[in-house]
């Protein structure tokens, strides 16, 4: 009787838990089609990310833009639901930042979703700007 008492239990319980991949890593590049164009993020070990669309790259350790000097770094933290993604982009000259809020789901070692908003950190995962993107293998 105990063990099939045990047994209810462990299956009406052990659904509830989720497992996560401790092996997954956001390091590498991805690549998605987003309104009709081709789209990229690179996120590297160091904690900078680049972005780029149709051969144009902004971003990295350091970047010119309009003639300023720049570095766009990120912070995923995936243990919240959903996880979240920070991207900031910093001017060299006078340390002045932009962030963008966003969240982020894994659905694969080689898939992630990406809702990248402005100053307002996104809440779901609906609306025009969650983009799928998958990872480039090379």
């Amino acid at each position: 009787m105990k063990k099939i008492i045990l047994l209810i239990f462990l299956a009406t319980v052990l659904p509830s838990f989720t497992v996560t991949n401790s092996t997954f890593t956001i390091v590498g590049s991805w690549k998605a089609i987003d309104k009709g164009k081709t789209v990229f993020m690179i996120f590297d070990r160091e904690g900078y990310a680049l972005m780029g669309s149709e051969g144009k790259m902004l971003g990295g350790k350091s970047f010119d833009i309009n003639g300023e000097k720049g570095t766009m770094s990120y912070k995923a933290d995936l243990s919240k639901n959903p996880g979240t993604l920070d991207i900031t982009i910093t001017r060299l000259s006078n340390k002045a930042q932009k962030k963008l809020l966003g969240i982020i789901k894994v659905v694969n070692d080689n898939e992630i979703r990406i809702n990248l908003a402005g100053d307002i950190r996104p809440v779901t995962f609906d609306g025009p700007q969650t983009v799928t993107f998958t990872r480039v293998v090379m």
